[in-house]
């Protein structure tokens, strides 16, 4: 049974070509284990917090996202303070790398797979993650932007020896075919980090790459 409050401060402003949104989510509370098997409790402690900044100059734009979620600590068995065993993480929705934490590589050809437990998941959990971002407008209909991320776990889950998760560098074009319907054409390029050869640094691991098109319709 979930017993788990959530503080949520939001915040969105706008300085001249400055846009700036920032959340941050905080969970508290407590879980009854009743599955038959564990009869320990676990309290809870959760935190998430991301940051997204923009400088708009026209035709040109720049700037970066910050993200923290919390992980779980493996050594508090008495205790979830993060890494997905909450319902705080980042969302199904947000999709902040093409390759990494998203929903959509997840949905249509799976989560990539590291050794054991290591699992590029779609919502992003247990994270630091910072991005880089240019883009640019040649007509108003047309968005092309260049990223740049990193991204490294905030603890360790059991039997996984290195933190990083790696970088990416993505790029796309956007065009809006009409107010609801766009069309999109990109490539990523991951870096994998050591994260995913789990409990080996002997496991070998290979960076990975994707080129996506997909049509969208908004309602």
């Amino acid at each position: 049974m979930f017993k788990i409050h959530f503080l949520i401060p939001y915040v969105k402003a706008k300085f001249g070509p400055v846009s700036v949104e920032a959340e941050v989510q905080y969970g508290w509370g407590n879980i009854q284990m009743e599955d038959g098997v564990t009869s320990q409790d676990k309290e809870v402690r959760d935190l998430t917090a991301y940051v997204n900044a923009v400088v708009d100059l026209g035709p040109v734009y720049f700037g970066g996202t910050f993200a923290y979620l919390a992980g779980d600590d493996s050594t508090t068995t008495d205790k979830f303070e993060g890494g997905g065993n909450t319902s705080i993480n980042g969302g199904m929705d947000w999709n902040p790398c093409l390759i990494m934490f998203n929903q959509d590589i997840t949905y249509t050809v799976g989560a990539i797979p590291g050794y054991g437990t290591t699992t590029n998941s779609s919502a992003m959990t247990n994270a630091w993650f910072g991005q880089g971002k240019i883009g640019g407008r040649a007509i108003a209909a047309l968005d092309i932007q260049a990223s740049l991320a990193y991204a490294t776990a905030d603890k360790k889950p059991t039997g996984v020896l290195n933190s990083a998760y790696g970088w990416e560098l993505d790029v796309n074009g956007t065009y809006k075919i009409t107010n609801n319907l766009s069309y999109m054409l990109g490539i990523g390029y991951l870096f994998t980090g050591d994260y995913y050869k789990g409990n080996s640094n002997n496991n070998a691991v290979r960076n990975n790459y994707l080129l996506i098109n997909k049509m969208t319709l908004t309602f």
